[in-house]
């Protein structure tokens, strides 16, 4: 039973609460059910500030969102792999490739160091402590010898 069978709320969006491949489904392939009541359909931005608050004991959450390292939240392992891999991938036309031969060797070491964890502390900059995306970017390129 989850939480050893105590109540507990879980926050999603409405979205991924709705979706053929979302909540219900997710339940399924961890064998463990809620019931409706215990599910709080909200924005998902709100999802955040609601465990936040302690107004629920679980959420569904973005893993690269700067509000987890922020807030201390922990994100469970997905050790069944239900969900996709959302890996970054750089995509350039061929033309301004050709015109910028240099630009695949510096993409292709961009999108190697941004993991999500890296990509949650890059956006806790920006969301959280209110720096500037230009900065938070330019700082880290700088730092990894990509500018």
């Amino acid at each position: 039973a989850v939480n050893d069978g105590k109540e507990m709320t879980i926050a999603v969006n409405a979205e991924f609460y709705a979706r053929p491949d979302g909540f219900k489904p997710m339940m399924r392939a961890y064998g463990f059910r809620v019931p409706r009541g215990d599910i709080k359909r909200m924005n998902s931005g709100l999802t955040y500030s609601a465990l936040k608050e302690g107004e629920v004991d679980v959420a569904l959450v973005f893993a690269t969102d700067g509000r987890i390292p922020a807030f201390n939240f922990r994100v469970l392992d997905d050790d069944r792999n239900y969900f996709p891999s959302y890996a970054l991938t750089p995509v350039v036309r061929k033309d301004t490739l050709e015109a910028n031969p240099k630009l695949r060797e510096q993409m292709n070491a961009l999108s190697a160091l941004l993991d999500d964890d890296t990509m949650a502390a890059l956006n806790a900059r920006v969301d959280v402590d209110k720096e500037s995306i230009e900065r938070v970017a330019e700082d880290f390129l700088k730092k990894h010898d990509l500018m």
